[in-house]
Parts: C-alpha cells; structure tokens; sequence
C-alpha cells in the first residue's frame, strides 16, 4: 500500500514487491523486491504533467553520494530490518512514516474504483479502510491513491 517514497509532498520513488506463498504450510516461498528512486533529477527533466508531484532525493546536490553508496545503505537496512520481521517491531514505526495513514483514499477492488478512509495498519502490513458507511475493508495488495495530494 504505502510503496511510494515521497520528500516534500513528491513522489521520488516506489517500491514494488511480489512473493509467492505456500498455502499448506504458510510460508513465503519467495519474495521479489524492486526499488526505483529518482536520485538527482532536475524538475524540468520530468515530463510536463509530472513536474509538481514528482522529485529527486537530490537536487542537484547529492553532497557526495553516489548511486552506489545509497545503494549500499538501502540493503544494510532492509538487513537490519529483517530479525524485526517476526515480532513485528517494524510496524510502529512503519505506521508513524506512512503518509497514507488518517488520509481519504481511493482504491480498485475487483475492477471497481472506490473511496474511503485509511484508518490503520495490521500487524501484517494489510491497510485497514473505513468506508463512510462504516464499513471496514482490509487490502493486502492493489493500487491506493490519497485523495488531494499533489
């Protein structure tokens, strides 16, 4: 759900995952992770439509960094992460990071564009949507956009 990265209201990258589960024992099978980040690219570079909602994490000052020491950084951190997986310590802090969180949404469910509110994250990183008749909708996967942000 929340696998946009956005500075300042922009979008500078996302992330997408697939993974494959055994239903018998409950296991991941595997997991794919693709990170994209836009990481020194001046406005003007992006296409007209995109310009006001999407950045760079460096403009046009990455300080020293290079492509590959932010590389580097990102997996030492997902490695950090990992133990926390199982007891779920990463939650809480997902949660205060998420820009999703308390935001009216818009999301598809089985082809059909809906609205509602995005209340809380499962323990299992499943979003918890509050449609305005009360009713609870849970998403472990699909496209979410926050209603209003540029």
């Amino acid at each position: 759900m929340d696998n946009d990265i956005f500075i300042d209201n922009k979008k500078v990258g996302g992330i997408l995952t697939e993974a494959s589960t055994n239903f018998e024992s409950g296991t991941i099978d595997y997991l794919i992770l693709g990170i994209g980040i836009n990481f020194d690219i001046p406005k003007n570079n992006f296409p007209k439509e995109l310009q006001e909602i999407a950045g760079s994490i460096f403009k046009g000052n990455s300080n020293g960094v290079t492509r590959n020491m932010l590389c580097a950084e990102i997996i030492n951190n997902i490695l950090t992460m990992i133990p926390k997986i199982k007891s779920y310590d990463f939650i809480t802090e997902y949660k205060k990071r998420s820009i999703t969180l308390n935001k009216n949404i818009q999301y598809t469910s089985a082809g059909i564009s809906l609205n509602g509110k995005a209340i809380d994250i499962n323990n299992d990183g499943s979003l918890i949507v509050e449609h305005d008749d009360g009713s609870i909708k849970i998403l472990n996967s699909g496209e979410v956009t926050i209603r209003g942000i540029n």
